[in-house]
């Protein structure tokens, strides 16, 4: 631990690998902590905006750091990987613990904290659930650039495609995609080609097709009571899967104020999945979209509150 010691602390943990997250980072803390979150460790990859120091002020924070980077290779992966399994291992092991990055904000139905959602979970005799990692974004580009000039707070005006992204099969490895999301209809709307693969996807790309391309992963599993016998399966994935058909909305802001600072250092690095080609594909986006003063509105878009909203539009779903 590079900060203060909290392995023998109890209650629900939440394990996140963080770089320089000072704009999300306090909305980030008050928001799992209103969900229920006792503990946070956070392991911190050389940030230097502040973000170790505000991580070491905080009473319910431990702070971890390493040798490596997390894009460097450990064994078969990149390094990021090996430590949220190192994370959920050493921390977590038979207790409820969530994996979160900062840009993450589960939203789960109204009035439930996490606690109460890990219970529902036991009496259903499922030791985890899926989430679906919905875009959000602001209206237009002038909120866009007025979401820079203050750290982020999630009670501004932000929407999501609110309608269902998957067909959730219980006990399965996967969700059954149904709706690739917003990145992959703006992509699509705006003409930016985001396929390297077959003629097909490409044809389908520009024939306005884009819209059903996988372009980001989607699902995760956000809550899980981990085990000796579970492991990660891939970077969303683990096994064994939930075996209920729930979903947890989470609200993945990438079109925020710090957008630029993230793609400036992910193509600078080139240290992201495939030579951070997805945040190429964002700079192609933004760049276009301000040339033609673009809405990020579609015709599903809807505010992120009231959440039951969200739920009733079917971009969540709870049956516990």
């Amino acid at each position: 631990a590079a900060g203060r010691d909290l392995s023998d602390r109890a209650g629900l943990t939440l394990c996140a690998v963080m770089h320089n997250e000072m704009y999300f980072l306090p909305a980030f803390l008050e928001h799992y902590r209103a969900l229920g979150v006792e503990r946070f460790v956070v392991l911190d990859d050389r940030s230097d905006d502040g973000t170790a120091e505000m991580l070491d002020a905080q009473a319910d924070c431990m702070r971890l750091a390493s040798d490596v980077r997390f894009s460097d290779k450990v064994g078969s992966g990149r390094a990021i990987y090996a430590w949220r399994r190192l994370l959920l291992d050493r921390y977590c092991t038979d207790r409820w613990a969530m994996m979160i990055d900062a840009d993450e904000f589960v939203l789960p139905p109204p009035g439930l904290s996490m606690a109460d959602v890990a219970q529902s979970l036991e009496r259903r005799k499922s030791q985890s659930v899926w989430g679906i990692m919905a875009d959000a974004y602001p209206s237009d580009r002038g909120a866009l650039a007025a979401s820079s000039e203050h750290p982020f707070n999630l009670q501004d005006e932000w929407f999501v495609d609110a309608r269902r992204h998957f067909w959730i099969r219980p006990g399965r490895r996967k969700p059954i995609a149904l709706y690739r999301g917003a990145r992959a209809r703006l992509m699509a709307e705006y003409g930016i080609e985001t396929s390297r693969r077959s003629g097909f996807r490409k044809a389908l790309g520009r024939l306005g097709g884009g819209r059903f391309l996988k372009l980001n992963q989607q699902s995760k599993v956000p809550l899980v009571r981990w085990t000796s016998g579970h492991r990660l399966d891939g970077q969303h994935r683990m096994l064994p899967p939930p075996n209920v058909a729930d979903v947890l909305p989470m609200a993945h802001f990438k079109f925020t104020g710090d957008v630029y600072g993230k793609i400036s250092h992910a193509l600078g690095t080139g240290s992201y999945a495939g030579k951070s080609r997805h945040y190429v594909l964002l700079a192609k986006l933004l760049e276009r979209m301000e040339a033609e003063g673009a809405s990020f509105l579609g015709p599903h878009s809807r505010p992120i509150f009231p959440v039951a909203e969200l739920y009733r539009c079917g971009l969540g779903k709870w049956t516990g």
